[in-house]
């Protein structure tokens, strides 16, 4: 009967833990962001920061935000950033990240590129986004970086073409450090704690 007894309880157990397979894994993450605050000249038209512009300098200041990975089939899992992720970088086209992007090992990649096809000029244009986000493991503290990078190209190109606004190619890193929060298979999360970048 005591066998009988253990038996169940053990393959409740592996029922219980079995149902929190796959639940969404909630982090805390402080986000190193003084490289998008004092981005190179490069990022900016004519190689040359504008005059009027704010640097700001930050010891010990990060941002806040929640993370969320949950996991998908065939391996694939999804990072949702939150609402309004959001990253500028100087003259070059901001990266947005609109829902969710898919990776697999602790990797995440988004790409985003907008084309013009050539016309009766031959002119053409390529603009692309890509970010990266690389965490160390999915642990309780894990550690990672998010690498953005804007560029665009253009075939027959406008003189200064460029060099104009949303044009340049500007590519920079960001580190964080994050803490994993408990949350129960019922319990909700939503898109983001803190705002955008």
């Amino acid at each position: 009967m005591r066998s009988s007894i253990a038996l169940a309880v053990a393959a409740t157990a592996v029922a219980l833990s079995a149902c929190n397979t796959g639940q969404p894994r909630i982090y805390r993450v402080a986000v190193d962001l003084s490289p998008v605050l004092n981005l190179p000249p490069t990022c900016f038209s004519n190689n040359e920061i504008p005059g009027g512009t704010v640097r700001q300098s930050v010891t010990n200041w990060r941002g806040e935000y929640e993370w969320v990975i949950w996991d998908g089939v065939d391996g694939k899992q999804y990072l949702d950033l939150g609402e309004g992720a959001t990253f500028d970088l100087g003259d070059a086209a901001p990266i947005s990240v609109v829902g969710v992007i898919e990776g697999q090992d602790n990797t995440f990649v988004g790409t985003e590129t907008i084309s013009r096809l050539p016309d009766n000029n031959n002119y053409s244009y390529v603009r692309t986004k890509v970010i990266t986000v690389t965490f160390n493991d999915q642990g309780a503290s894990p550690t990672g970086t998010v690498d953005l990078n804007s560029s665009y190209t253009c075939t027959n190109c406008a003189d200064g073409e460029t060099e104009q606004p949303g044009n340049k190619n500007c590519s920079t890193r960001l580190n964080f450090t994050a803490r994993r929060i408990d949350a129960s298979p019922t319990t909700g999360y939503g898109s983001g704690c803190c705002g955008g970048f």
